[in-house]
């Protein structure tokens, strides 16, 4: 007599509730991760364009203050007799940035407007070459008068602070009360700086002589 043994049957376990809470925290925890890389990639890329702009603007800096200098040392040079009462626009073929009288840009107007819409045409900006860190320095400078001609013509110039010698004269120039030259002058040096990524920046200052 044959026995019949009973067919197996095979169960596939089913995965547990906790198996699937599991793989949806690891899919969490990978998003957080994943984000915060992406935030921390955007950060370091922010910090090195700040770090990246300031040295720029460190440069620009540097070069216009170079341009300032040579400003100065061209108005120690001809400061001589009557040079300095008329504009000189250019000399030897090229323009040399010296006006006589004082221009300010108009109300509302930028300076960058002014340089390239007055300045730049009538040709009283003098360029320096291109330095090593890719600068370009332009600069012009105005005698802070309202004309042309002798300071003494009455064409309203910037002067020196008078002396004050104090009731009865008693107080001295040291004593911490203005004292002037009288044939003391004031001249504004404006340098533009024109740099990579488009880097443009303005410095001022003010001599007398």
């Amino acid at each position: 007599m044959l026995m019949q043994r009973p067919p197996i049957t095979w169960r596939t376990p089913r995965p547990t509730q906790e198996r699937g809470i599991v793989l949806m925290l690891a899919i969490v925890v990978l998003v957080i991760m994943s984000l915060a890389a992406v935030g921390l990639m955007r950060s370091m890329l922010s910090s090195n364009k700040v770090a990246g702009n300031l040295a720029f603007q460190q440069s620009a800096i540097q070069s216009a203050d170079l341009g300032i200098e040579t400003a100065v040392a061209w108005l120690e040079q001809n400061n001589i007799a009557t040079n300095l009462h008329n504009n000189i626009t250019i000399a030897a073929g090229r323009p040399v940035g010296y006006l006589a009288l004082r221009q300010d840009p108009a109300v509302g107007q930028s300076w960058e407007i002014f340089w390239n819409t007055v300045l730049v045409p009538s040709n009283t900006v003098n360029t320096l070459a291109t330095d090593a860190a890719g600068n370009t320095v332009s600069y012009v400078i105005q005698r802070l008068c309202n004309g042309q001609g002798a300071p003494t013509s009455g064409i309203g110039c910037e002067a020196a602070p008078a002396t004050d010698p104090g009731e009865g004269g008693s107080k001295r120039a040291n004593s911490g009360t203005p004292t002037g030259i009288p044939n003391q002058r004031y001249y504004r040096i404006t340098a533009r700086v024109a740099g990579p990524r488009n880097t443009i920046g303005f410095v001022q200052a003010v001599v007398a002589l």
